[in-house]
């Protein structure tokens, strides 16, 4: 009956200790989605928040100096060359000094005529052999120090060679980066066309856009392809006072309200930084593209200058009032939600067959 009991008990405790994990794991999604949601919502109101930073090219048009790489040092080579002629002399030596004390010794020990006669006539072999290495090692330095020198000498000449091909290729990468610069500064088209492309793929968005610039008589237009209405949270999460996450679901009309702010800002935003980015820009024509029920329709469209975007717009606070500062074309319908209407776009549009217009198609990517 005991060991009943006792199993019970622990029955109940993993049970009891299982329902607290699932607790604790429900809190802590319930926090996650609370913090990602704090994210996109921080994300999509930072939209509205405008901002001009002209770019300034005066210092990228100075040409930059080529840093030349030190040529190292190959001075050792000759102390090698000369050490290791050096080494190969020292046995020799060591046993001809060796046995000239030996024949010296002898003489000075065994007082014998013919010990005598042979002892100096090893020390003076022992000597002259000493004194023909001598000249030898002498020699050897000499050969090996050319050899050597050779050696670092055609080194030196093959860095500099690669140096002198190094400050060509430099040279000539310098050369069409300011040419690149200047005709881009210069308002050539393709130039221009380029750096905006690259304006954009560089622009990071909340969310994933696909953009077309279409740029003829230095009138481009941008048409923005905008995502879903998804991209807006359709709940408010907040956190309350005991740490608890309180979902507060979004009417459809905020969340229209929402959307409609968001393209109007992205637009904007989107302008400004062209503006910032490209000096010879004076117009700019914003096309807002959104999918309706499997076709393309605008929503927006408005005539964007310079002089009202950082002047006038970027003063606004929501994107809705920037597009009002354009005049831009746009129907909000009583659920908040913008309406389809009629694009405006430059007079050369029409006369244009689209196949002669330049045009390139980017996507700012979500960050």
């Amino acid at each position: 009956m005991a060991t009943r009991v006792s199993d019970s008990g622990s029955l109940i405790q993993v049970q009891a200790q299982r329902r607290e994990n699932t607790e604790k794991e429900r809190i802590n999604r319930q926090l996650r989605e609370q913090k990602k949601n704090e994210e996109i919502e921080a994300a999509l109101a930072a939209l509205s928040v405008f901002d001009y930073k002209p770019v300034e090219y005066e210092t990228e048009l100075i040409r930059k100096e080529f840093s030349e790489p030190q040529i190292p040092d190959f001075s050792y080579l000759l102390s090698e060359a000369r050490d290791k002629v050096v080494k190969g002399y020292q046995s020799t030596f060591l046993i001809q000094g060796a046995l000239g004390m030996v024949f010296a010794l002898l003489c000075l020990v065994v007082w014998n005529y013919f010990v005598v006669i042979v002892g100096v006539a090893g020390v003076i072999a022992c000597a002259i052999s000493m004194n023909r290495d001598i000249k030898s090692k002498q020699d050897s330095i000499e050969r090996a120090l050319r050899a050597a020198k050779e050696n670092a000498d055609q080194k030196v000449k093959e860095i500099k060679d690669s140096i002198d091909g190094l400050r060509k290729v430099f040279i000539e990468t310098e050369n069409a980066r300011i040419e690149k610069l200047k005709l881009f500064l210069n308002g050539d088209r393709d130039s221009v066309l380029a750096y905006m492309e690259n304006v954009l793929q560089e622009f990071r968005l909340p969310f994933f856009l696909k953009c077309t610039i279409y740029y003829q008589q230095y009138e481009p237009v941008l048409e923005m392809r905008f995502p879903e209405q998804s991209i807006i949270p359709p709940n408010n999460l907040t956190l309350s006072a005991n740490g608890d996450v309180v979902s507060e679901e979004k009417s459809p009309f905020e969340i229209n309200r929402q959307y409609s702010e968001v393209l109007a800002a992205t637009a904007v935003s989107v302008a400004l930084k062209l503006y910032s980015a490209v000096p010879t820009l004076e117009c700019l024509y914003v096309q807002g593209i959104v999918d309706n029920s499997g076709k393309e329709v605008y929503v927006f469209s408005m005539k964007t200058t310079r002089q009202l975007a950082i002047e006038e717009a970027v003063k606004c606070k929501s994107g809705m009032e920037a597009c009002q500062v354009f005049e831009a074309e746009y129907s909000v319908k009583t659920a908040g939600s913008l309406a389809p209407i009629q694009p405006v776009f430059p007079g050369w549009w029409d006369m244009m067959p689209k196949d002669k217009i330049k045009s390139v198609t980017v996507s700012c990517l979500q960050r």
